[in-house]
């Protein structure tokens, strides 16, 4: 079993500075290295047998949730809703849904205790200054990881500035099996935020929804471009692009 690798990195917003620790993934494991793992593990399932089962239990969650029920995966993970919003008045209606309306999603206790007791940590020597992307959020619908070709997407993290005229400085979109656009629909950007109006490449098939996001930048304005890949996935839901 691999290592969890972490390292130290200076926190300036305490006073006095302290340091934190960041998680360094060794890599991002989507639907196929999901579905190629399961058949590892079992291979009386097929890869192809892994990938229905993941897309069945993607389709009867949501379908469990839109009957108005919460959804737990024994030991593991819970889906529920919560809402955001204010009412002026009892009787007031429902704000917007692409407002108001969340998918909460919950670690449940015994999964996370196995994963603790599990653990094995390895520390890393301290990087260079590269930017770091920590969350990617979509500011319309308020989910995590998220592409909406309609919405706005919220960047956070450290070492982020960039100059999108500058050469070798880019924000990049890049599918994980094809298409790749370099973004330029941007709103302020600073070392702990961008905010971008994504520009979303197609890939070779409609169901292949995922990419990768990273950030080049130049701190000093010469020498070689540093890169940030943000280590989770993106996804742009079919559901969203073809039903709103």
């Amino acid at each position: 079993m691999s290592s969890l690798q972490w390292r130290v990195e200076p926190n300036f917003l305490t006073v006095p500075p302290s340091w934190k620790i960041r998680f360094v993934p060794r890599n991002s494991a989507g639907t196929d290295e999901l579905a190629i793992a399961m058949n590892e593990e079992n291979p009386n399932y097929s890869v192809e047998d892994a990938k229905t089962a993941l897309a069945l239990q993607e389709q009867v969650v949501q379908k469990k949730l839109l009957n108005g029920e919460q959804v737990t995966i024994d030991g593991m993970i819970s889906f529920g809703f919560s809402f955001t919003g204010r009412l002026d008045s009892p009787d007031d209606p429902l704000p917007p849904v692409d407002e108001c309306l969340h998918v909460s999603v919950r670690v449940l206790q015994p999964f996370l205790k196995e994963i603790r007791q599990q653990a094995r940590f390895e520390k890393l020597p301290m990087s260079e200054k590269v930017p770091v992307i920590d969350a990617a959020e979509d500011t319309r619908l308020h989910l995590p990881d998220v592409l909406y070709s309609k919405g706005v997407l919220h960047l956070t993290g450290t070492r982020l500035a960039f100059d999108p005229d500058a050469e070798g400085c880019e924000c990049l979109l890049q599918g994980t099996r094809s298409g790749q656009a370099v973004q330029s629909q941007f709103g302020p950007i600073s070392d702990s935020s961008i905010i971008l109006v994504p520009d979303i490449p197609a890939q070779d098939a409609p169901f292949n929804n995922e990419y990768t996001l990273s950030v080049s930048t130049r701190p000093t304005g010469h020498g070689s471009p540093r890169i940030g890949t943000y280590s989770r996935r993106l996804r742009s839901p079919l559901t969203l692009n073809s039903g709103q």
